[in-house]
């Protein structure tokens, strides 16, 4: 599956509510000031910067947007009998990504 056709498919889970939110995911967000409205504008709404095809158990992607001024990246994964998973949610540090949080820095 293409990144473009694992987007489709992942917003659709998404708004229909087939997703599961990790416990990690749940006790990071808390921690980090991000709340599940804000994750679901971006996986909704965002844009996939990072594809993981090959991630196990399943395929997974790294998605992108700013919320209110705030940079947020959402993790999630996708399963073969179309169900959701919102792995993490963090704040990209910019230690780690260029200015517009799209792109990793060279080390």
């Amino acid at each position: 599956m293409d990144k473009r056709e694992f987007y489709e498919r992942l917003k659709r889970v998404f708004t229909k509510e087939k997703y599961l939110v990790r416990f990690h995911a749940h006790l990071r967000m808390r921690e980090r000031g991000i709340s599940e409205e804000e994750v679901l504008e971006v996986i909704l709404t965002g844009e996939i910067i990072e594809y993981y095809y090959d991630a196990k158990p399943y395929p997974a992607c790294l998605i992108f947007k700013s919320v209110k001024g705030k940079p947020i990246h959402v993790v999630c994964a996708l399963s073969p009998e179309e169900i959701g998973f919102l792995v993490t949610a963090y704040i990209p540090s910019p230690d780690e990504w260029e200015s517009d949080y799209r792109r990793r820095k060279r080390n």
